[in-house]
């Protein structure tokens, strides 16, 4: 058994794997952090980028907002529930991550896979800072190789040509797939209380991007082009059993999180921009 069977503990099983360094494909279409000095690091870091690291920052940009809003929704749904038990933002995870996996279709793949790549990505810069933005977003190093190890164990078939933007070892490999059985053998009977039957397959999901201008409106052009919140906004309408979707909102504000707010999740383009601002850093580290 993998402990408690939480994200926080799936790779117990496994060695320490290596730092992975490869170029992610297509598949990946707060603290007192100081959003402030993200935001001021931005702009440099984006000028010592090609126009491929930064396709790839938007990228895993897009698709850890997505993550962001995804375990912002299954907080609120997990404690709707009564299904949190003592760590309701730890179960919140685990579930996105299963549900993700078990139920999005394929449709959410890539805003998990990027995510997890992201957080590897940033924290090659070595900034203790950008490790805490991601560690608040449920991203911590440790966190982010566990996820990578579920994803593969979820369909080794399917992802066998994505191991390097998984950063998984040989031995993760061979001891993933065991690893996501009993992950998912032991949370499934959990989640059973919020998976959405058939009558949900018709519903929409409330996805808004309000204007914003100067670097925000840059976070908000990088959330338009790749559309994850749309995906999240959809597997929330379609297999997450609530009243009524979860709405996604990107707001012109300055919160290093989600914004709680009942039947919503709010995300900040400062988040946003903190967020790029740190895979750009990890980005040239990497060089």
């Amino acid at each position: 058994m993998i402990g408690p069977m939480m994200l926080s503990t799936c790779l117990a099983i496994v060695p320490r794997p290596r730092p992975a360094r490869g170029l992610v494909r297509a598949v990946v279409a707060s603290a007192a952090l100081g959003l402030a000095l993200a935001l001021a690091l931005a702009a440099p870091a984006s000028a010592q980028l090609g126009p491929g690291d930064l396709q790839r920052a938007h990228a895993l940009t897009a698709n850890t907002a997505g993550w962001v809003a995804l375990r912002g929704a299954m907080r609120q749904v997990v404690e709707a529930a009564g299904i949190g038990g003592a760590d309701p933002t730890e179960t919140a995870d685990t579930l996105a991550v299963l549900l993700a996996l078990e139920d999005g279709g394929g449709s959410l793949n890539a805003i998990v896979i990027g995510a997890a790549r992201a957080a590897m990505t940033a924290q090659a810069s070595g900034d203790q800072d950008i490790a805490r933005l991601f560690a608040d977003q449920g991203l911590a190093l440790a966190r982010a190789r566990a996820i990578s190890c579920l994803i593969f164990g979820y369909a080794p078939d399917r992802f066998a040509d994505h191991l390097d933007a998984l950063g998984l070892t040989v031995n993760e490999v061979e001891a993933c797939p065991q690893a996501y059985a009993r992950f998912r053998d032991h949370w499934l009977e959990i989640a059973a209380p919020i998976r959405a039957g058939a009558e949900a397959s018709a519903r929409q999901g409330e996805v808004e991007l309000v204007p914003a201008a100067g670097a925000k409106a840059s976070a908000r052009a990088v959330l338009m082009a790749g559309r994850t919140l749309d995906d999240v906004g959809a597997f929330l309408a379609t297999a997450i059993k609530t009243e009524k979707p979860i709405a996604i909102r990107a707001l012109d504000c300055d919160r290093p999180d989600a914004l709680p707010a009942p039947g919503e999740v709010r995300i900040c383009y400062s988040l946003v921009a903190a967020i790029a601002a740190g895979i750009e850093r990890g980005i040239i580290a990497e060089k």
